[in-house]
């Protein structure tokens, strides 16, 4: 058993090497985000696999290899900043299409949002 927890843990590495990697090159894949982020769907996916399989094992089992365990977490942060910089991204992108979308409605119907004023109600008989 010991064995195939090593080849996970090693997997569970390679994946956040693999990971890590895929997410440094953002800025060359700007252009074809939506492919960029179904690799990162991927990989994130099959890591969460690899560490729902350790997540059963007992805990001394994968301890025995400190060195990928000290590689795996000192890659954490860093992958956890790249995903929030693609996640700003996009949160940037939708709120400029939103603002697009407000602005181009504007631009067909200018007199949909027009306030009343100069209406005169006389209450006086």
């Amino acid at each position: 058993m010991a064995h195939a927890v090593m080849s996970d843990i090693q997997e569970l590495c390679n994946k956040s090497e693999e990971l890590l990697a895929h997410l440094q090159s953002y800025e060359k894949h700007r252009d074809d985000r939506d492919s960029f982020i179904e690799e990162i769907q991927r990989l994130l996916d099959e890591r969460e696999a690899i560490i729902a399989h350790l997540k059963a094992t007992p805990k001394t089992e994968w301890e025995t290899d400190p060195e990928i365990n000290a590689r795996i977490v000192t890659m954490e942060p860093e992958i956890t900043r790249l995903l929030k910089i693609v996640y700003t991204d996009i949160q940037k992108d939708r709120k400029l299409l939103k603002q697009k979308q407000k602005s181009h409605g504007k631009y067909r119907n200018p007199y949909a949002n027009m306030p009343r004023d100069g209406a005169f109600l006389d209450k006086r008989k």
